[in-house]
């Protein structure tokens, strides 16, 4: 895929995030993304990057909030979790609007991870 996020799971990403002392929207929004993750309904994904596929050929391109909403409105109550982690995708895009101007979710993740990226050394560790 291209634009890839080089925060490759989950739990570095969280890691990233618990390690930042600091209050801003790029951590909110970062929280968000994993809860998102967290509470999407396939088994055992921790690859960022393959949720995001995942995200893409479940809600289509671009990964707007129109998008979202449109995929969503529609879901039966038998998809809670799908809900769930759509209210965070959306919760997540409104910051990224009201913040950055960002309207979609991949910009939004490639500026997220680009700023937690920026908090690793060449061994993956935080620094």
């Amino acid at each position: 895929m291209a634009n890839e996020i080089n925060i490759k799971n989950i739990q570095q990403l969280v890691d990233l995030i618990n390690n930042d002392s600091n209050d801003h929207s790029l951590k909110k929004m970062g929280l968000l993304f994993a809860t998102a993750m967290n509470d999407w309904p396939t088994q055992n994904q921790t690859n960022l990057n393959e949720f995001v596929q995942e995200l893409r050929n479940y809600f289509g391109i671009p990964l707007t909030k129109e998008v979202i909403l449109a995929k969503t409105t529609g879901l039966s109550d038998g998809d809670v979790w799908r809900k769930e982690s759509a209210d965070s995708l959306l919760e997540l895009l409104d910051l990224a609007d009201t913040h950055f101007k960002w309207k979609n979710l991949q910009q939004a993740l490639q500026e997220i991870a680009a700023y937690y990226e920026s908090h690793l050394n060449a061994d993956g560790c935080t620094i």
